[in-house]
């Protein structure tokens, strides 16, 4: 509610940060600006206290995250059946980090949503998938790690064609940089270091929920290689299937020529 709120109020959400260290979390503002703007459309509506305010979003997080869970269940059901599909909704929705992320009124079913929901359009509507996407990224940093796997995937469609290449990357990008580009006018250090600070912050479990960065004890840019090695597998499998599904002799160049200048 606060970032809302501070924008309601003329203030930069993201200034706060300029007083920390770059380690220690202060309630900063350290998602994209689609979220803060949403927070701060809902309160000039009227829901100008907390209980109302919580109330309302917490119903939305509730209905995204019923979402996510039908997106779970209709790729299962067609894929492995009914028994499969009804097993992944529910573990889905009755798994700790679920139930816990429910209970704080976090916002991560909204991006996930739209991530999935993204992924599963691309392969026939491949312009609104990344327009989702590129909505997913301005509510949330999730889905940036899976950038390298929506160009990869672009790379592909575009079949050598540099202009399509050009035309899906500027659809990935559009959202969240037009709706940054106020805050990077406002005050760039600012927004810069608050969408930085998820990389640089100490590691901090969620409940009793202890992330795998917690449980090994690393801290910094460290922590991070776990999820990054991990992500860096999934990148891998993505190129080498599209390298599989192109024709081996014009796999690399066709790739290249989308990606050349």
């Amino acid at each position: 509610m606060g970032g809302g709120k501070r924008i309601l109020s003329g203030e930069n959400p993201y200034a706060r940060v300029l007083a920390g260290d770059m380690r220690e979390n202060d309630k900063y503002a350290t998602y994209f600006p689609l979220l803060y703007l949403l927070s701060a459309a809902s309160q000039w509506a009227g829901l100008r206290d907390y209980d109302s305010w919580i109330f309302f979003w917490r119903q939305v997080f509730f209905l995204f995250t019923l979402a996510v869970g039908f997106l779970i269940f209709h790729v299962l059901y067609q894929r492995r059946g009914a028994a499969v599909a009804l097993l992944g909704f529910l573990l889905w929705l009755f798994n700790p980090w679920t139930l816990t992320s429910l209970m704080a009124a976090h916002p991560e079913p909204l991006p996930i949503f739209l991530l999935l929901l993204s992924a599963l359009l691309f392969p026939k509507r491949p312009r609104t998938a990344l327009l989702l996407f590129g909505v997913s990224l301005a509510l949330k940093q999730i889905a940036v790690f899976a950038v390298p796997l929506y160009l990869i995937w672009i790379c592909r469609d575009s079949k050598g064609n540099l202009r399509r290449a050009v035309s899906g990357v500027v659809a990935l990008a559009a959202v969240p940089l037009l709706l940054s580009l106020p805050f990077l006018i406002w005050n760039a250090e600012a927004y810069l270091k608050s969408i930085c600070f998820s990389a640089t912050r100490y590691p901090q479990a969620s409940s009793s929920l202890g992330s795998v960065d917690v449980l090994l004890g690393l801290q910094g840019p460290a922590a991070r290689l776990p999820m990054f090695a991990l992500m860096g597998l999934v990148y891998l499998a993505a190129w080498r299937r599209r390298a599989a599904e192109s024709d081996p002799s014009t796999a690399s160049s066709s790739c290249s020529s989308c990606l050349r200048p």
